[in-house]
């Protein structure tokens, strides 16, 4: 039955097919009901077959393809014209009207056939259902496969009527023809129609566009000429600066070689010609105050003759500056007295220098370099004054306590015929001293006594008026306003003064000022005027933002700085005058920090309190040294420095670490000795003197920087260890030049120890900064008396452009391994074999060489929890309780009550510092660790700087307010301004009662720079991310709050 039924459809749709085909014939041959019988038979067949079709479709039969239906209506659609039929008894008349000649539907037939199709594809659905849910067999899937058939059906339906469309076989030769005339014909007549159309609408356009065409195209020339114009003009105004900027750099060119030639006079020529008013103002402050310099020294040096016949001459005439002071010239020689040797030559030009200031009546600063031998040439000095003119003293001068011993010693071998006394001892021994020193039996010509003494006993050692002061170390007198200064300047007196210093300028111009005002208080009277004009090309090189200067301003004013300091100073080194001395190289050597210290240093920064909880008992072994990433570095460089030949001397900054390393090199085996503040001056000589012998036994010497860094000879050691850096690096220098010296036979090694990512990276920061300070006055002025000024330009030159030591440019790599270590301590080739054979045969260790982590105790890792148990009460020290007998405990509570008291309370009245851990005024114990705990968070936060390369803390431009003379305006546009410091002082002086209040001030703080910032600049950034971290900090502590 069904298979019937499909076959029926299938005639039924070729039926219609047919039908179609046979309409679309006579309909495109221009026929008409009217006047074609055949067109109204077709069409009534093709209704016959729509109800067929449709009554099929009740039937279970397929519908209709829609594409088909659109090719059955499609000849409907449109308009016929064409005389009224008589259509009443056609089957189809129900449906067509025929109105004016036009032959349409009254019905949408389309409409219909869509209804019938919609009904037929919902029917065909359920039938699919129908067979898919019976029993499976091969009847049953066939139906339910021949349902699908529907697509494949429609597709090729559609290829059949398009392939019928475009049939021409059945038609005849005048119908094909007349259908060709037709489809050419009628688009022609179009075309033409069309063509005509668009010229009318073109020429229309073209009418009413015209004008405004015209318009545009003058305002474009208009504005083409005008940017011409513009262009012309920013041409001429470029070309002429360009010629200005090349005339300006000949005639830069030309002053800057006029100044590297020193000729003063056409320098100031080409300044009046380019009128430059900078450098007209320079030059005119300079030459005032060189003016007043040279009419004091020559007031002076009248005032003093007329109690000491010299000729002074006619000044005048001396067109030098450095002639004018020092026109009175001498030969000098050695004297007979000295008898301990021969003088070197840069020594005896030394002696001559200072002979020179003796007879011009002016003092000065011997500022040779550590190791060239000033004291030997100061003992020259006061024997030619004795041997020559008949000058008896006396001469007082002060040393360093180290000192003394190595002056008795020096005039012992140099000058034995001088009588000297060391003004030195306990006071009932210095008392009975003085009454013999200045008995008029007594003809004693030097006194040599001590810093402390010379302020102490001022009484006794300022009766007389001394020929000469001298001043060893004399940077002690750096600070106008120390005691030693004020008194040794206001108490004293004496006819001459002379300073020795290797190290005149450390810090900056006032100080070395405060040396000349010693020296010459009549000439160097005013601080703010010398800093004022001859200290601002180094304040631009330091560590503020303002650059004022120019290479040229600069080099001027340094030059005239120069030319100041030239007749007062005397300073060679020693690659200048001793070329048979070995080089001495410089290593930074950094260490990495171990967990245990890690943890130290947060706990230091969060509580304050670390004594008593590192080791409380007092207990330790012998991997003790893997707690400091110094000592462990250290404990692979001894061995091999001992087993190669080497003797080292370490320096350290405080006493503490020396006991810590006397246990340490104790416990190796090493033989060491050791000389600091306390050490007495016999001890001292005798310490230096065990050192010092060919077959002594000692291997290293532990010295402090203050203490055992000026003055000493211990040219038998060729390595220096700086365990810890000063904040001053001339005394680091000071230190190096212990074993750096004459006499040293050996390569100097000096290895700078400095911890990673702490405090010390910021000290050598500063120290190099102060380096490159004393680099342009002291260094670049050559103050040797024989150094071309083409020497001192290319000197000055490599100092502005920042070309620093070779030395201060090592590989500063964190990871200090074997390999680089043993590169770092080798001499030779040799050595560098040897150092890998006893890295080879030392014991495998499976541990890391620093201590970990998970080695730490579990009670040193409670901070990392952010929140403490212990009581308040017990943060304050408390003498009484006493540690159990019956139990050993580590818990924080016993560790934090272990914790010393403060050595000093006189100070108690004064303001709290932040810093101090008083808790007193807090109530709620557990919030104030929890604002502790965010504060530290933010604090701690850091980042890597791209253009620098290191870490740094985002917090540094939130600690402090800004400086309102710095930034007037940051006080008019923010209102409330604060600081993490303030926030700190609300924190422990109990204001927060609560973590939102706290929250709110953090946020204040942040709003303030990202509203006085603009948004691409770091502070703004670092105020939107430290945001984000606090947020995160508090959210996890509110959430914790709920869940308890």
């Amino acid at each position: 039955m069904e298979d019937s039924q499909s076959t029926v459809s299938e005639t039924h749709s070729l039926e219609l097919s047919t039908l179609l085909q046979k309409i679309q014939v006579l309909l495109f041959s221009g026929a008409t009901i009217e006047n074609n019988s055949d067109l109204p038979q077709l069409l009534s067949s093709m209704s016959h077959l729509l109800q067929r079709q449709e009554e099929d479709a009740t039937e279970k039969d397929l519908p209709i393809p829609f594409e088909l239906q659109k090719e059955v209506l499609a000849p409907f659609k449109s308009e016929y014209r064409s005389p009224s039929p008589q259509l009443e008894n056609w089957p189809f008349a129900e449906n067509i009207d025929i109105k004016n000649n036009l032959f349409t539907f009254t019905t949408d037939p389309l409409q219909k056939i869509n209804e019938q199709f919609g009904k037929l594809v919902n029917h065909m659905q359920h039938q699919r259902h129908v067979l898919e849910s019976k029993p499976l067999n091969t009847n049953y899937q066939l139906k339910a496969k021949s349902t699908t058939l529907y697509e494949k059906q429609k597709k090729t339906q559609t290829k059949l009527v398009s392939a019928s469309r475009n049939s021409t076989t059945c038609l005849d030769t005048n119908q094909k023809y007349s259908k060709q005339k037709t489809l050419v014909n009628l688009p022609n007549k179009f075309r033409i129609h069309s063509k005509e159309k668009l010229e009318t609408q073109e020429s229309e356009t073209n009418t009413n566009s015209k004008p405004i065409m015209e318009y545009f195209s003058t305002f474009i020339s208009l504005h083409k000429k005008r940017k011409e114009h513009v262009n012309d003009i920013s041409n001429l105004v470029i070309r002429f600066h360009n010629r200005f900027e090349s005339h300006e750099l000949r005639l830069r060119k030309k002053r800057m070689l006029s100044l590297k030639k020193s000729n003063e006079k056409m320098y100031l020529k080409l300044i009046e010609q380019t009128k430059r008013i900078r450098l007209n103002d320079i030059l005119k402050q300079t030459d005032e105050f060189l003016q007043a310099i040279t009419h004091s020294v020559f007031k002076q040096q009248k005032s003093i003759k007329k109690t000491h016949e010299f000729k002074l001459g006619n000044n005048q005439e001396h067109s030098n500056y450095y002639d004018q002071i020092h026109y009175i010239k001498e030969t000098v020689h050695q004297p007979k007295m000295m008898t301990g040797g021969q003088l070197k030559d840069y020594q005896r030009k030394g002696l001559e220098w200072m002979v020179s200031l003796y007879n011009n009546y002016i003092n000065g600063i011997l500022a040779d370099e550590m190791g060239l031998g000033k004291t030997i040439q100061t003992i020259a000095l006061i024997s030619y004054l004795i041997e020559t003119k008949k000058t008896n003293g006396p001469f007082l001068i002060i040393a360093p306590l180290s000192t003394l011993s190595n002056w008795n010693s020096e005039f012992d071998k140099w000058s034995p015929e001088i009588k000297k006394v060391a003004y030195v001892g306990k006071p009932k021994a210095r008392k009975k001293l003085g009454l013999n020193i200045f008995s008029a039996e007594n003809d004693c010509q030097v006194i040599l006594t001590t810093f402390e003494l010379a302020t102490k006993d001022q009484q006794t050692l300022t009766q007389v008026e001394w020929l000469y002061i001298i001043i060893d170390e004399g940077h002690r007198m750096k600070n106008i306003n120390s005691k030693v200064s004020i008194c040794l300047r206001k108490e004293y007196k004496s006819k001459h003064r002379l300073i020795l210093s290797g190290t005149p300028l450390q810090n900056n111009l006032p100080e070395l000022w405060a040396l000349l005002n010693f020296l010459l208080p009549k000439i160097f009277q005013s601080s703010k005027s010398f800093e004022e004009w001859f200290n601002s090309p180094f304040i631009t090189q330091g560590f503020t933002d303002q650059s004022d200067l120019n290479e040229e301003e600069q080099l001027l004013i340094i030059k005239r700085l120069h030319t100041v300091l030239r007749p007062f100073l005397l300073r060679r080194l020693k690659t200048d005058v001793e070329v048979s001395l070995p080089d001495k190289v410089e290593y930074i050597v950094k260490c990495q920090m171990s967990s245990l210290q890690l943890q130290i240093q947060n706990q230091l920064k969060a509580e304050a309190h670390v004594e008593g909880i590192i080791n409380p008992n007092k207990l330790t072994n012998e991997l003790i040294y893997r707690c400091s990433g110094k000592f462990e570095v250290l404990d692979r460089m001894l061995p091999k420095l001992q087993q190669t030949g080497h003797r080292v001397l370490i320096f350290f900054q405080m006493t503490k670490v020396m006991n810590i390393m006397e246990d340490y090199l104790s416990w190796k085996g090493y033989y060491f000795l050791r000389l600091d503040g306390s050490v007495k001056i016999d001890e001292r000589h005798t310490l230096i003197t065990q050192f010092n012998k060919p077959s002594s036994p000692y291997f290293i010497f532990l010295l402090s920087t203050r203490a055992g860094g000026t003055g000493l000879n211990l040219q038998t050691a060729d390595t220096v260890i700086l365990f810890d850096s000063d904040w001053n690096p001339h005394q680091d220098l000071q230190a190096q030049g212990r074993a750096h010296r004459i006499g040293q036979t050996q390569p100097v090694h000096i290895y700078r120890f400095v911890t990673s990512n702490s405090i010390e990276e910021k000290i050598l920061e500063v120290a190099q900064h102060k380096l490159s300070i004393d680099g342009k006055v002291i260094q670049a002025g050559k103050f040797d008396n024989r150094s071309t000024e083409k020497d001192r330009e290319a000197l000055l030159r490599t100092l502005l452009e920042n070309k620093m030591m070779e030395a201060e440019k090592e590989d500063t790599q964190t990871d200090m391994s074997d390999c680089r270590l043993n590169n770092m301590l080798k001499r030779s080739d040799k050595d560098l074999e040897f150092f890998k054979q006893i890295d080879m045969e030392k014991e495998v260790d499976m541990r890391k060489r620093l201590i970990q982590e998970d080695e730490l105790p579990k009670e040193l890792l409670y901070i990392k929890g952010g929140k403490d148990v212990f009581d308040v009460k017990h943060m304050q020290p408390n003498k009484k309780r006493k540690m159990p007998t019956d139990q050993v405990t580590y818990s924080k509570e016993w560790n934090l009550q272990r914790a010393k008291p403060e050595k000093s309370t006189k100070r108690i009245c004064r303001s709290a510092s932040v810093d101090e851990l008083d808790l007193s005024n807090i109530c709620d114990q557990e919030l104030f660790y929890t604002l502790v705990s965010c504060y530290s968070e933010v604090e701690q936060c850091v980042i890597k700087d791209e253009k620098m390369g290191q870490l740094r803390k985002r917090c540094a431009a939130f600690l402090d307010n800004v400086q309102e003379d710095m930034y007037p305006l940051y006080y008019k546009i923010i209102k409330n301004p604060i600081c993490m410091r303030d926030i700190k002082k609300r924190i422990y002086s109990g204001y927060y009662k609560s973590i939102e209040e706290f929250q709110s001030d953090f946020h204040l703080m942040f709003e303030n720079a990202k509203a006085f910032n603009e948004e691409s600049s770091t502070v703004y950034k670092d105020a939107e991310d430290l945001k984000k971290i606090f947020d995160a900090k508090v959210a996890s502590y509110l959430q914790t709050t709920n869940r308890n």
